[in-house]
């Protein structure tokens, strides 16, 4: 066997772990690897080459996928529990691993290490002796430290110039008992598995290390909030959410969804007592809404973050919806009076929550209802809608919020397909109308607000074209009871001449044009010159002269561009 088992950068001491940690930027649970990694890097140089690969075999940073993961719980730690992590670590760290390239076998060094020394006569190994005949490469200077500091009840010593490993008879018993207990509880399951190595220094690990239970060390580390993110239609927030946010979370387990609506009430959100037929009789059962078992999952699961995602916060009446539980969102700035940072401020009173605790054995105080650190709530709000359910001031300033932007990048998978029967792309047709809305509109009496530009992700691929010039009618009648509707409808409800053809008055008018158009084009399909030359032109017959000459000057400004 012939591989190097730790990074030749700096010895795996507490100072060096403290070290570590200070180099993370704050916000980086919101980041991927290669964001984290250039922010470091522009302030610490080398740390790609070095530093980051001590910091993956200390089990602190994960780049398995795409979203940055941490052992952030460390940061609430002092240095004796700091300490108690670097223990456990050497103990049950393994090698080769993710980041020790070898095709050898992999160990669980001190077990190998230990089982070495109580088969000895007199419990007493020849470290260096051992070191060459099952692991060879180098580090084993950084090896040998880490099991003087770290590796107890293994000891060392060297006499006559040799440097031995042992553990004294009284400790047989104990040392023999932690192998067997690493060996069963921390098994190596995928050896090169980044994902699996990260989560072996886990805090629900550490706590199985130690024998603690999650509650009695609760991991402060998850900060929950509330945040909204908003922006104008179809700018791609539940998105955001869904694969951003949300990206390497338990969605099946630690996720829960609701969507507000104008009758959505109180009841829906926390739950309700309903008849429930149990053979001859009805009883009365609390049946929990999205609040109430995001609660009960959090409190049960107190060492994960559990997220409750509300779509359309303002299409319903958030404040009465949330109604007592409003009072919860006020969140802890420090630790007061038992409960840590993130959880509410000022518990509530609840009976329907209570009850419903009760019935399913959850632990909790009566007459102390919170939403604790690990719940975040999540919302989406469409800003053209903010005249449905104002969100009043007392209520918004209880949430950060976040604007999310169009995001034309190569992740978008629909901005290249074409508006049918036009050689016009999706993201041309986009940026020019929400240009020329704002444009436009700015000389009128109620100038067209921002917020009604369309989104990225306002149509779908259902609604587009692979190939320009596409005489799919089907697709282009999509296109218009969904985006010319919006336009015409919300957009220019009160001047549709900003926009629109000035004999365009109404929406029978804007159909019955496009119909007319589709009949045309159908009539010269023996005249293809002509038919493609009519094809790009086909917002002659819905906008105006000046809105369709831009729209097929541009989408000829990205052919060429294309070519």
């Amino acid at each position: 066997m012939s591989f190097s088992p730790f990074a030749r950068f700096r010895n795996f001491t507490l100072d060096n772990l403290k070290s570590l940690l200070e180099i993370y930027p704050e916000a980086f649970s919101t980041m991927n690897w290669d964001e984290v990694g250039n922010i470091i890097e522009s302030s610490h140089k080398g740390y790609k080459k070095t530093s980051y690969q001590q910091a993956c075999q200390f089990g602190l940073e994960d780049k398995s996928d795409k979203q940055y993961r941490m052992q952030n719980y460390l940061y609430n730690f002092d240095d004796s529990y700091l300490r108690k992590y670097i223990e456990f670590w050497a103990c049950t760290y393994y090698a080769p691993n993710p980041y020790v390239n070898s095709d050898d076998p992999s160990i669980i060094i001190f077990c190998e290490i230990g089982k070495a020394v109580l088969n000895s006569p007199n419990y007493s190994i020849d470290y260096f002796d051992f070191f060459e005949k099952n692991i060879g490469g180098k580090s084993d200077d950084i090896l040998l430290n880490i099991l003087r500091e770290y590796c107890a009840p293994l000891k060392y010593k060297k006499e006559n110039d040799k440097t031995y490993i042992y553990t004294n008879f009284e400790d047989v018993d104990a040392l023999e008992e932690k192998i067997n207990f690493i060996e069963n509880e921390f098994q190596i399951v995928e050896p090169k598995s980044r994902k699996l190595f990260f989560e072996r220094y886990s805090f629900s690990n550490f706590c199985k290390y130690y024998d603690l239970k999650q509650n009695d060390e609760t991991d402060v580390t998850l900060k929950g909030y509330n945040k909204i993110y908003y922006g104008i239609p179809g700018c791609g927030k539940s998105y955001h959410i869904e694969n951003t946010v949300l990206e390497g979370v338990d969605k099946k387990n630690n996720v829960f969804r609701t969507t507000f609506y104008l009758d959505y009430s109180n009841s829906d959100f926390i739950g309700q007592i309903y008849p429930v037929v149990d053979g001859n009789k009805v009883k009365y059962e609390p049946i929990p809404g999205p609040f109430t078992k995001a609660l009960e999952r959090a409190l049960t699961n107190k060492g994960e973050m559990i997220y409750l995602v509300i779509e359309e916060i303002n299409r319903g009446n958030a404040a009465a919806i949330f109604g007592d539980t409003f009072q919860l969102l006020d969140r802890l700035k420090e630790n007061k009076n038992g409960r840590v940072i993130g959880d509410s401020e000022y518990p509530i009173s609840n009976a329907f929550i209570e009850d419903y605790l009760r019935k399913q054995n959850v632990e909790f105080t009566p007459g102390n209802i919170y939403i604790p650190h690990n719940l975040t709530l999540l919302a989406t709000m469409n800003t053209s809608d903010q005249n449905v359910f104002p969100l009043d001031t007392a209520f918004k300033r209880r949430w950060n919020r976040e604007k999310v932007t169009s995001d034309w990048g190569d992740e978008n998978k629909i901005k290249k397909l074409y508006i049918p029967y036009s050689s016009v792309t999706w993201e041309t047709f986009v940026k020019t109308i929400n240009k020329e809305m704002i444009d436009k509109s700015a000389k009128e009496d109620a100038p067209i607000s921002e917020d009604k530009q369309m989104g990225a992700y306002f149509a779908d691929k259902s609604m587009l074209s692979k190939d320009p010039n596409d005489k799919d009618g089907d697709k282009i009648d999509s296109f218009a009871n969904n985006v010319l509707d919006y336009l015409f409808n919300d957009v220019t409800k009160f001047n549709h001449k900003i926009l629109f053809e000035e004999q365009i008055l109404t929406t029978d008018k804007l159909y019955e044009r496009i119909d007319m158009y589709k009949k045309a084009v159908l009539k010269e399909s023996n005249n293809v010159g002509a038919e493609q030359a009519e094809s790009k032109n086909i917002f002659s017959e819905i906008f105006t002269k000046d809105i369709s000459t831009e729209l097929v000057g541009n989408a000829k400004k990205v052919d060429d561009n294309n070519d």
